[in-house]
């Protein structure tokens, strides 16, 4: 019982410490490594929004005394992924808001009949409802990934849509997928063909040897009629033969 709750410990501990930064043909482990940056003037004040992104995992004091300030200021708890530093507001590093958090990592494809365009992440728990939208979108150009473009706008709640553009998002031609992926009709009528089949042979071969007592060939369902099925074919073929030949008299089968 020990064990077994210290297995479970284990993998609640890691589920918590390892966040999966992965989307089906996408991986972004590599740049989730990374803190992202962008600035936006506010007007003509001469001031800026800076904005700090990150794509799975939370942004904390370590990586950079301004955010770590910054993170400091933000009132709100939970894992801030997301932040809106604000330059005009009491000058040093400014006035910190959160905008999104990563209590919830829900990928989507930015086009999903096309999905080399790229993928974008909803950011949601912010103060006052605040979203950020992350676009994922290829570019060769950026092996480490670069933030490029920011809108801000109000539906409701405010909310931002932000771009990274990266090689990572670059999805060689071989993993293009145009649609969802998922089991053809014809390979779900095989699934159950052959499980159907199998079923059919392994309890008829049970019932045969244990509560009939047959032995031998004679444990096969129907055995005679599969001892017999290679003649069948045979005269299925000589029959389908005579029907393409000249001869129309069933003589000639």
């Amino acid at each position: 019982m020990k064990v077994l709750l210290f297995i479970c410990f284990c993998l609640f501990l890691s589920s918590v410490l390892c966040i999966e930064c992965k989307f089906n043909e996408y991986d972004f482990t590599k740049l989730d490594k990374n803190l992202f940056t962008i600035k936006e003037p506010i007007g003509d004040s001469g001031y800026n929004y800076i904005y700090y992104e990150k794509i799975c995992s939370k942004i904390d004091g370590g990586i950079d005394k301004d955010v770590c300030g910054c993170c400091q200021t933000t009132y709100e708890s939970g894992d801030v992924i997301s932040i809106q530093l604000d330059e005009s507001h009491g000058g040093g590093t400014g006035y910190c808001r959160n905008i999104g958090s990563n209590e919830h990592n829900n990928f989507k494809y930015i086009d999903s009949s096309d999905h080399s365009k790229g993928v974008y992440i909803l950011h949601d728990g912010g103060v006052y409802g605040k979203q950020t939208r992350l676009f994922i979108k290829c570019n060769k150009d950026y092996p480490d990934g670069k933030l490029t473009n920011v809108v801000q706008y109000k539906d409701g709640v405010t909310q931002y849509n932000i771009t990274l553009e990266a090689s990572d998002a670059c999805i060689s031609d071989d993993k293009k997928d145009t649609g969802s992926k998922g089991l053809s009709g014809g390979a779900i009528f095989l699934i159950i063909f052959f499980s159907g089949v199998g079923a059919y042979f392994i309890f008829g071969m049970l019932i045969n040897k244990v509560a009939r007592k047959k032995e031998g060939s004679e444990i096969i369902p129907n055995s005679s009629f599969w001892k017999s099925w290679p003649g069948l074919m045979a005269d299925g073929a000589r029959l389908l033969m005579c029907k393409k030949s000249s001869k129309n008299s069933y003589e000639s089968f």
